[in-house]
């Protein structure tokens, strides 16, 4: 049991839809929504709904729902055209309140200052502005005003590069590049990354596939080192720093992988427990990080460095060039888990958590033994790491 399984995946599709069907319920009660956008919600089936829909459009549910923010219901209306449009009826329209940016991230439309969008065409919508003025634009010829600019990467899986705060629920990001020369060059490097993933793991490369629908680069600053990381209420993103520009495809492949992985946790973790009681507090001794972090944080780094260990065990399998750099890799990978496990009190885990992570301890194990990695004998750089570490873990 050491990968989730779509049991575990099919509980987070069926907690998404009743919390949308509770939510479309409240504000039709609150007098928030009309009785007609009541009865366009509800045109959409639960298996198209979750086929369909957008991961902005989960992250507006979740956001509602805990916030209550008008401007996130008028996101929502937003995010559900675009996620449905081609199972809604012609003339579906909603109000909308005003925006500087509309993204309409499925359509590949990106337009200002609207008050209503409406469906006039199977491949057309008209919107009208602020200013009441109504604009159609066709969907198979884009104008270049209107249109979005993404670069697919595999079927259902964009590059994007925008830092809107529309997406993000936020001031938006900063730091994300709009330099194109950037974007294309590193767009290229994923593709290489991807197909790295795709030679060496059939599984891995179909999950990815199945899984994530957008990658959006991150960084503009040559003197500052940027992150990758993933938002919780965005499922199927990932954010890749402009930095792995300088490293080669095979780390860019690992970092792909770890994001993802973070994205599948992130998704279970709406409907499965995994600690018995909350363990937020910073109290943790990571040998990932130079800080303390929760338990979630080392649950997480466990089960993404698992998945690791099991890419780059297939990798070596291969026996091609990359497999020296996979051993060095696989060794600190191991070590790391089987570090972060001893630092865990079991009965602060729920039983799934615990049969998840001992049985992921299995697996590191026996692969170690099949390509005689001694996990009695830390890698120094595993060993510096807990030497150097200037917090206070529980146990070292």
């Amino acid at each position: 049991m050491n990968k989730l399984s779509e049991e575990d995946f099919e509980k987070s599709r069926i907690y998404l839809i009743l919390k949308f069907k509770e939510l479309v319920y409240t504000l039709h009660l609150n007098h928030l929504i009309s009785h007609q956008e009541v009865e366009i919600f509800k045109s959409i089936s639960s298996i198209n709904f979750f086929h369909s829909h957008s991961d902005f459009l989960e992250q507006e549910i979740h956001e509602l729902s805990s916030t209550g923010k008008i401007e996130s219901l008028s996101k929502l209306k937003i995010h559900f055209f675009d996620s449905f449009f081609n199972l809604l009826p012609i003339n579906t329209s909603f109000g909308i309140n005003d925006f500087d940016i509309i993204i309409l991230p499925k359509l590949g439309i990106r337009i200002t200052q609207i008050k209503e969008l409406k469906k006039t065409g199977i491949s057309e919508l008209m919107f009208t502005n602020n200013l009441g003025n109504e604009i159609s634009i066709n969907l198979i010829d884009i104008e270049p005003e209107f249109k979005w600019s993404k670069i697919e990467l595999l079927d259902s899986l964009f590059f994007i590069s925008d830092n809107s705060s529309f997406l993000f629920n936020k001031e938006g990001f900063s730091e994300i590049s709009d330099i194109e020369s950037i974007n294309n060059n590193l767009s290229k490097k994923i593709i290489n990354s991807l197909e790295i993933i795709k030679n060496t793991s059939q599984d891995f490369y179909f999950d990815l596939k199945k899984r994530l629908h957008y990658i959006f680069p991150f960084g503009n600053d040559e003197n500052f080192t940027f992150p990758n990381f993933t938002i919780p209420t965005l499922k199927k993103s990932i954010f890749l720093s402009v930095k792995l520009l300088e490293e080669t495809d095979l780390h860019v492949s690992e970092c792909i992988i770890h994001e993802s992985s973070h994205c599948k946790l992130n998704i279970i973790q709406d409907t499965i427990l995994l600690f018995t009681s909350p363990h937020n507090k910073l109290e943790y001794y990571s040998p990932w990080r130079k800080d303390l972090r929760p338990l979630i944080g080392l649950i997480h780094g466990i089960y993404i460095s698992n998945d690791l260990v099991d890419f780059y065990f297939d990798l070596i399998q291969k026996k091609n060039s990359y497999e020296d750099e996979s051993k060095d890799k696989i060794e600190i990978i191991i070590h790391q888990i089987l570090i972060a496990f001893d630092e865990i009190n079991n009965e602060d885990l729920t039983s799934y958590a615990n049969n998840i992570l001992s049985s992921i301890i299995e697996n590191v194990k026996q692969k170690a033994s099949k390509i005689k990695i001694d996990i009695h004998s830390i890698p120094h750089s595993v060993e510096i790491h807990k030497k150097q570490w200037k917090g206070t873990p529980l146990k070292l």
